[in-house]
């Protein structure tokens, strides 16, 4: 694989890899071995500065291990780096069984093909519908995996709760934990891990309040369980004390917003959502 750079300053490829990108020694040193970045099919000396406004290519040897299975998903954004699309309701994003082959990511791998790498960065549950990021190589991997963990990717959710909330905006930071009589279900404890969601109500009735919602940490089910402790569980969240219904809970993940980690620009990506 491929993938071109263009260098956003003067300096040498040490310095991008270990001052800019920060990569682990073990990934710098496999980089190097491999005389992974060349201009002009020729090998770039590690320690060379590198004139801005140069491109030259990376040649990663990478593959992932998804069996390809054709299903078109919408593709908000791609580039040679990361793709954002769209995951519906009642799709897991991977696989968690030998064998199995009908996610997300199967069906991304069979999009992408004939490139051969593709990892999702974070999740959504399996009845969420919304934004999912994936990186296109190791490098984008890296650089995306330590944003989510500094909190430099805004997420921002839509969602329809039961009731009429009080306050048009608000923040709920209950910790939570898993529910030791139920394998999957979580719930708020004190003895939890650290939690931060914010909302803002965007339309408000007697029964029901659609609000835009902030994820801040990404604990399993955290939008569902700081609703649901607050009194307003999530329309058909069964689960968490929602009322039946037909169609999937209703809450989207429908915004992403972050610098790219490669390029620096700014990247928005909103789906206007006609209803949840």
């Amino acid at each position: 694989m491929i993938i071109p750079y263009t260098f956003l300053k003067t300096q040498s490829v040490d310095e991008l890899l270990q001052d800019d990108w920060q990569l682990g020694k073990k990934l710098r040193h496999q980089l190097r071995m491999d005389q992974a970045f060349k201009h002009h099919d020729k090998p770039i000396p590690f320690h060379e500065l590198i004139n801005q406004g140069e491109m030259v290519n990376i040649t990663l040897q990478a593959q992932s291990s998804y069996a390809p299975t054709l299903v078109e998903h919408e593709r908000l954004y791609e580039d040679e780096h990361l793709l954002i699309v769209w995951k519906p309701a009642f799709l897991k994003v991977h696989p968690n069984e030998v064998g199995e082959h009908d996610t997300l990511m199967n069906h991304v791998q069979a999009m992408t093909a004939p490139h051969p790498y593709v990892e999702h960065v974070h999740r959504l549950d399996y009845e969420t519908a919304g934004l999912v990021l994936i990186a296109k190589h190791p490098i984008a991997k890296n650089l995306l995996d330590r944003m989510f963990e500094r909190g430099e990717v805004e997420r921002f959710y839509e969602a329809v709760v039961e009731g009429r909330l009080l306050k048009k905006r608000g923040a709920i930071r209950q910790a939570i934990g898993r529910d030791r009589h139920h394998q999957t279900k979580r719930h708020t404890s004190e003895t939890g891990k650290a939690s931060r969601t914010t909302y803002e109500a965007i339309q408000v009735t007697q029964q029901y309040s659609v609000v835009r919602v902030q994820l801040h940490t990404g604990r399993t089910h955290q939008i569902r369980v700081h609703f649901s402790s607050i009194g307003h569980p999530i329309v058909g969240d069964e689960m968490y004390g929602g009322e039946k219904q037909e169609e999937p809970y209703a809450l989207v993940a429908n915004e992403l917003n972050f610098v790219h980690p490669i390029t620096k620009q700014k990247i928005s990506i909103k789906k206007e959502l006609s209803h949840l």
